[in-house]
């Protein structure tokens, strides 16, 4: 307040000097182009100390104290600001795929990997970020305040959860809905809530005793796929990807030839394919310009380093493994040097 105070006598003496000096027409103007900048700063320092929710609770402490808590209010409101703008750069890297580039085969590889986030803190904001894209409501609760960052992520996953379940789609609306049903809510009644009105089933509690040679496999898969959730990754490797992911792929001896059949047509002999898989260690062979290669060991397939759709043969010597995401990103950039 002694600061507030001595600032508004300043606006006063500066009032009066500008006032009562009459000498030139330049220096008058001058003086009040000053008198203008001193109140808008007045205003603004008036703002932060009348608007703080700290200001009446710390106005009998120290300088210091009040600066520390001051401090720290403003910083949780830069920190509510840069969560929004993180998001929305994750939006436009997510839309771009320029974690492609950096040799990740996912979003959430390139946030844990390069970003350096936990696998929760991946999870959160790639979902949190997918909900901000397709749901404009969202960013504004974000914005605001009342929808956290681990609320927005849980509730993309529900609602892919449920559609998953029942495969059904939810409609803009009903997602709408579901938004400002979790508005204000702590993590915990945000969930509770969710799972009510999406009805999702309750999961079953089942002790599995498994040896430490299984549980280091589940743990290696869950890396591998980004799939952090167990009961997921086991959905997972139930439906879509049993054979490929459970049961490695038998190796036979090299092929003798290094060429296909003639015939001009996509098909590659599974023996070929099988050693292909050996030599690329069951990984995506994407690398970098610094060296870095693609840890993708998911969604692999095989691919035509000329294309085949531009006369690419199927020889050994121009087929690699590539993860999905890489085979896009190369052919892609390959019709971009052609045109």
């Amino acid at each position: 307040m002694d600061l507030i105070n001595r600032c508004n006598l300043l606006i006063v003496d500066q009032s009066l000097e500008s006032m009562s000096n009459k000498s030139t027409h330049t220096h008058s103007v001058a003086k009040v182009k000053k008198l203008k900048i001193t109140i808008f700063f007045i205003d603004k320092i008036n703002n932060f100390y009348y608007t703080s929710s700290t200001f009446s609770l710390v106005k009998n402490m120290n300088s210091n104290d009040k600066k520390l808590l001051l401090e720290t209010e403003s910083f949780v409101k830069e920190e509510k600001r840069f969560t929004l703008k993180i998001l929305q750069n994750l939006k436009v890297i997510d839309a771009k795929k320029l974690f492609v580039e950096l040799g990740y085969s996912s979003l959430f590889s390139y946030c844990k990997d390069h970003l350096k986030y936990s696998d929760q803190e991946s999870a959160i904001r790639v979902n949190a970020m997918r909900l901000l894209r397709d749901l404009p409501i969202a960013k504004e609760k974000i914005e605001k305040g009342t929808l956290n960052l681990t609320n927005a992520g849980n509730l993309f996953a529900d609602m892919k959860k449920y559609e998953l379940e029942s495969g059904k789609k939810l409609s803009y609306e009903e997602k709408n809905r579901l938004v400002n049903c979790v508005d204000g809510k702590s993590t915990r009644n945000a969930r509770n809530v969710i799972q009510e009105e999406l009805n999702l089933k309750p999961i079953s509690s089942v002790e599995i005793k498994v040896s430490n040679k299984t549980m280091d496999r589940l743990n290696k898969l869950k890396e591998k796929l980004n799939i952090q959730d167990l009961d997921l990754l086991l959905n997972a490797l139930m439906q879509e990807k049993e054979d490929s992911l459970i049961k490695s792929p038998k190796i036979t001896s090299a092929p003798e030839s290094d060429q296909c059949p003639q015939k001009r047509t996509r098909y590659i002999p599974v023996k070929i394919k099988r050693e292909l898989f050996k030599q690329a260690n069951y990984r995506c062979q994407y690398l970098q310009q610094d060296g870095k290669r693609c840890d993708s060991h998911a969604f692999l397939t095989v691919e035509h380093s000329y294309p085949f759709a531009y006369g690419g043969s199927n020889r050994v010597s121009n087929l690699s493994i590539l993860c999905f995401q890489h085979n896009q990103y190369k052919f892609l950039k390959f019709k971009m040097n052609m045109q």
